[in-house]
């Protein structure tokens, strides 16, 4: 997993990368994490100090 604040950009780097050598992205997903997701996220890593 990945996370990003700048997902378009990003993905352009990803894409671009990938595009001038050849490889295709088969396994490529975006997803939007839930509210739950962040929340024990950030949860986490206050517990962990």
């Amino acid at each position: 997993m990945v996370r990003s604040r700048s997902l378009t950009s990003d993905l352009h780097v990803v894409t671009g990368w990938a595009g001038t050598r050849g490889v295709e992205l088969e396994g490529l997903a975006l997803e939007r994490g839930s509210f739950e997701d962040t929340y024990l996220e950030l949860i986490g890593a206050e517990t962990r100090g």
